[in-house]
């Protein structure tokens, strides 16, 4: 089974220890992502997502992560469990997943507008209302600038885009042209 599906399947059985209670998932999945975030360390990962490291050093340091970070008891367990199981390789994707399923529970999806430059709150503003009335759900906006892309945007939602890019626009308009 792929690494993808193991850390789903963590996930999902973190959600339903968590129902119904949207503060502790929002804390959570803030204390899940900063963990992750251990991981952009190689010397760090290295240590803490090795199955072969002592998993009381293992349990040790999770403690002390989730104490600084007054993480909620049922994640402290839950870390517990993923060290005991030899899975904290999975970390970063399972808090990648955790939010994904928070999101999607509450009628929420991720999108980023990717533009040239960077848009004023009105235009942003303006793209969440259409998307949102779209997609009958809410939309979390996040922006991203490439000015390689010369003009007008590009979406992307989950594993879909709209390509609104004058980039693309002059690539076909380029290609039919010499066809």
């Amino acid at each position: 089974m792929s690494a993808e599906k193991i850390a789903h399947r963590y996930a999902t059985a973190l959600l339903s220890l968590t129902e119904g209670k949207a503060d502790v998932q929002d804390k959570i999945t803030s204390d899940l992502a900063a963990m992750a975030q251990l991981y952009d360390d190689k010397a760090i990962r290295k240590i803490i997502a090795s199955p072969i490291v002592n998993p009381e050093l293992l349990q040790s340091v999770f403690n002390n992560v989730t104490e600084q970070l007054k993480s909620p008891d049922v994640l402290k367990r839950f870390l517990g469990t993923l060290v005991e199981s030899k899975r904290t390789a999975l970390l970063p994707t399972l808090a990648q997943d955790f939010k994904h399923q928070v999101q999607k529970s509450r009628g929420i999806v991720d999108a980023t507008v990717t533009s040239a430059v960077v848009l004023n709150e009105a235009e942003l503003k303006d793209i969440r209302t259409k998307l949102e009335s779209m997609l009958g759900k809410r939309v979390n906006l996040l922006q991203s600038v490439d000015k390689s892309i010369l003009g007008g945007f590009e979406i992307r939602i989950e594993n879909s885009v709209l390509d609104m890019t004058l980039k693309t626009k002059l690539e076909h308009m380029t290609k039919f042209a010499v066809s």
